[in-house]
């Protein structure tokens, strides 16, 4: 887990743009990339999202992608944050909604 963790941290660092993470172990990932948003300077604040409850810190968004994404367009770039877009397979092919 610990490579997991500063292969994140380096992607972070290096500012890709996505990143595309296949897993099974959905909490391990989230729990990885967070410790990985963490060890940045300045640490990057995590917000996840997934289709069932939206945004898990405010709720926005829920059941609706484009408008996570429109969310995701309007953060404030003065604010380091790392979003993480759960599940999001289920949509892929599928309308927006």
């Amino acid at each position: 887990m610990r490579d997991f963790v500063d292969q994140l941290h380096l992607a972070i660092r290096a500012k890709y743009p996505i990143l595309y993470i296949v897993t099974a172990e959905e909490e391990r990932a989230e729990s990885a990339i967070e410790r990985a948003a963490r060890r940045c300077h300045p640490p990057r604040t995590v917000r996840c999202f997934d289709l069932v409850r939206g945004f898990v810190d405010t709720g926005e968004a829920k059941n609706n992608v484009f408008e996570a994404l429109q969310t995701i367009e309007r953060a404030d770039p003065e604010t380091p944050t790392v979003f993480v877009l759960c599940d999001l397979h289920r949509r892929l092919g599928a309308p927006f909604g």
